[in-house]
This record gives C-alpha cells, sequence and structure tokens, in this order.
C-alpha cells in the first residue's frame, strides 16, 4: 500500500503538484529503446480527472486535477466518438462517421486539458505512456494539442491498461518473461 488516499490529494486540487506520498514506483518508470518516459496515469472520480505524472528522475509522482465531471466526460466521449443511434436503437450515424468528420476545434476545447500537464511534465522526445482509465480509454489522447502541436508529432505514445504492465513489456523486450 502506498498510503494514497483522497484527503492527501486535497493541497494540490486545481493545479499541477507534486504527489504527497511515497511509491513503490521510485526510479520509475524506466527508460526504454534510450528514451526517458513519462508516465501519464488517469483516474476518472464523479468531480474531476485525477492525472498522476511519473518520471524516473522525479522523487515523487505529479499531479493535476481536471474539472471535467465523469457524466460530461462519459457524455462527450459518445458525442464525438460514439454511434448515433435511433429511439429504435438502430444506428443512425456510425462512429466512424462523427471521427472523420470530427469538429477538431471542439474535440481541443473538450479535451484538451487532459494532456495540458504534459506541457510542464514532458521532455522533447519523452516516450508518453498512457495509462487511461473509464472513458478515457475510448479516446485518441495522442491527437490532442500541446503547446500548437499534436501531442503526437513531438512524442512516441504507448498505450497501456494498467501502469504494472510497464514491467511486462519491457522484460519481453529483452526475450525474458516471468
Amino acid at each position: 500500500s502506498t498510503g494514497l488516499s483522497l484527503q492527501l490529494l486535497v493541497p494540490v486540487v486545481g493545479k499541477v503538484g507534486e504527489c504527497p506520498v511515497e511509491t513503490g514506483m521510485r526510479r520509475q518508470p524506466p527508460s526504454m529503446s534510450d528514451r526517458e518516459v513519462l508516465l501519464v496515469e488517469f483516474f476518472c472520480t464523479k468531480d474531476g480527472v485525477l492525472v498522476f505524472g511519473m518520471r524516473a528522475d522525479w522523487p515523487r509522482p505529479k499531479l493535476a486535477r481536471i474539472q471535467m465531471h465523469r457524466a460530461t466526460l462519459r457524455a462527450a466521449v459518445v458525442q464525438h466518438f460514439g454511434d448515433q443511434r435511433g429511439a429504435d436503437g438502430a444506428i443512425n450515424r456510425p462512429a466512424v462517421d462523427k471521427i472523420l468528420n470530427l469538429d477538431e476545434d471542439a474535440w481541443q476545447r473538450v479535451f484538451g486539458s487532459l494532456v495540458a500537464p504534459i506541457t510542464e511534465w514532458a521532455r522533447d522526445d519523452d516516450l508518453i505512456w498512457f495509462v487511461p482509465h473509464d472513458a478515457l480509454h475510448y479516446l485518441p489522447l495522442h491527437a490532442l494539442k500541446v503547446d500548437g502541436r499534436y501531442l503526437i508529432d513531438g512524442h512516441p505514445v504507448v498505450y497501456t491498461p494498467s501502469a504494472s504492465v510497464m514491467k511486462y513489456c519491457k522484460e519481453n523486450r529483452r526475450g525474458h518473461r516471468d
């Protein structure tokens, strides 16, 4: 147990700061392929999205809280990326049509704050390792802009369902797995 509780996060709500707990991830995430890794893990709560950042050279994770209600987040994901269905449940407009005709300004306005902390956390060419949560699994976060540039244009990006998968990915690259 890391001793992490939401009460400990209260002092940094609404701004980027250090997470006031020690974790078992000290000196993690490791570098991969001669690139430093910035682990960006999300946790969606009823009232907001917690964004945790971790680099090997930081003594503690950093934390940002994004003011976005979970219900609002889920509705926006469906609005921008879900099938549009009629009263009978039939698909009137498939998700692929919505994606091909995506209003990029609206997409950035609604979801851009989710990757805003990366501006302060990432260095040039860092590998960004996303661990989404809840409805964020459905979003191409790498296609959002940071400092006027698509995130993917400045950083390689990896998505995994949990941070613990990182260990197995590294070991698999080296050819041995437990």
